[in-house]
């Protein structure tokens, strides 16, 4: 478990530390404290709705929530869209982000003016996708299949990032090959 809390610290202390080019930084849409509390009911009604109370008043419960509500974001700011811009400008680009989740990195990518089609398998974690682009005042689109489907549902669409991140874990072994086989195929 310390080294688990270590290496959590080094990377807070690496995002923390790297320097977010103006013209990404710029763009970053922040929320004030009425939104922030509401991102937090809508997370506790659909993400922790069968959660004991006692797990949320732990500390493990809380840096989970500090994780849902702040720390995702700016990993993602800080790491995944400078590197991504790198590669290719992000403004208007069409993103497919399979496994989007309650929506950290959506935020982070359309709030760099990229169109996001976000995907997921789990409808509450869409609800929460959905409400943070709109507290954060940005558009994606939703879709709710899992990743095995995609070729059919967004059959003849163009994208300029697929970006399959923190969800491989999550499926089957078959899962994984039927979707990735399909992808080049959107």
């Amino acid at each position: 478990m310390n080294i688990h809390r270590n290496l959590i610290s080094l990377a807070e202390k690496t995002i923390a530390n790297f320097s977010v080019p103006k013209s990404i930084k710029k763009n970053f849409t922040e929320i004030n404290n009425d939104k922030a509390l509401e991102l937090k009911e809508c997370l506790r009604y659909n993400l922790y709705r069968d959660v004991e109370t006692s797990f949320l008043e732990s500390e493990e419960g809380k840096r989970d929530m500090e994780n849902q509500l702040i720390k995702r974001l700016d990993y993602d700011r800080h790491s995944v869209i400078p590197w991504l811009d790198s590669a290719k400008p992000i403004k208007n680009a069409r993103i497919l982000e399979i496994g989007c989740g309650t929506g950290s990195s959506t935020v982070a990518l359309a709030e760099q003016g990229a169109n996001v089609v976000g995907v997921d398998v789990d409808a509450d974690s869409l609800a929460v996708a959905k409400k943070r682009c709109e507290l954060h005042g940005v558009n994606a689109q939703f879709i709710e299949c899992n990743a095995t489907e995609i070729a059919s549902k967004l059959s003849g669409s163009d994208f300029d990032f697929i970006i399959f991140f923190a969800s491989l874990e999550h499926m089957t072994i078959q899962e994984r090959l039927i979707s990735i086989k399909k992808h080049g195929k959107c």
